[in-house]
């Protein structure tokens, strides 16, 4: 019986882990939201920084892939999660929802930036055509 007590405090706190780690890289990939965000409101390029989230997403995945079977083991042995472990996902889940909607706005402004850009791009693209049709 004591085994099984150590065991599973041993198992909570490797989820507990897990959970700490995704809060971290999700605060990261929430701050470089915000640069892009800032960077994109002074017309500044956000290459860099979408590398960067890109590199984010990719460290989430591996966690999130290294932890599933601890975290599967967890929600079948234990009947609710502990207050650490509540505590943890709702901050992480609130913090997610708060990124995601910054992230979507920089999807926005740059769907609306790129329809601006169209005609004009469009009508150079015509220009060209037909300057090198006349021969001019």
């Amino acid at each position: 019986m004591n085994q099984h007590k150590n065991d599973s405090v041993e198992l909570e706190q490797q989820v507990e882990q897990a959970m700490r780690q995704l809060l971290e890289k999700y605060k990261k990939l929430d701050s470089l939201a915000d640069e892009m965000l800032s960077r994109q409101a002074n017309s500044d390029s956000i290459e860099e920084q979408m590398k960067q989230l890109n590199q984010g997403k990719s460290e989430i995945q591996a966690i999130e892939e290294q932890s599933r079977a601890i975290k599967e083991q967890y929600r079948s042995t234990q009947p609710q999660a502990s207050e650490a472990i509540s505590s943890l996902t709702k901050q992480t889940a609130e913090l997610l929802l708060g990124t995601i909607k910054k992230i979507d706005s920089l999807e926005s402004h740059t769907r609306a930036a790129h329809r601006k850009l169209v005609p004009s791009i469009d009508q150079g693209v015509r220009v060209n055509q037909m300057q090198k049709a006349y021969g001019g």
